[in-house]
């Protein structure tokens, strides 16, 4: 599956990921429940609802902690076409 630059690939290894990859999450009840872009170096960048009293924010957190601690299972990896991005906070 392709859409708009990205490659979308069924399941899940921590070995196929590059800055820039869309990871998919599913939780316990919705699949594609929420996404995060990986950052490289085994960090990601993405939302947190409830981060800012619930009013929602940016957040930078580590794939393991973020693994082990969110309740979410990743499901689909989308692979950027783009090679050379760059993400900071």
């Amino acid at each position: 599956l392709r859409a708009d630059g990205i490659e979308v690939i069924d399941g899940f290894s921590k070995s196929m990921l590059k800055a820039g990859d869309t990871i998919f999450f599913d939780s316990a009840n919705k699949k594609n429940a929420h996404v995060m872009l990986y950052q490289g170096n085994g960090m990601l960048v993405g939302n947190s609802s409830s981060g800012n009293n619930g009013k929602g924010k940016v957040v930078q957190v580590s794939l393991d902690n973020y693994l082990a601690y969110s309740g979410m299972t990743p499901s689909k990896i989308g692979k950027s076409s783009n090679t050379d991005l760059r993400f900071s906070l």
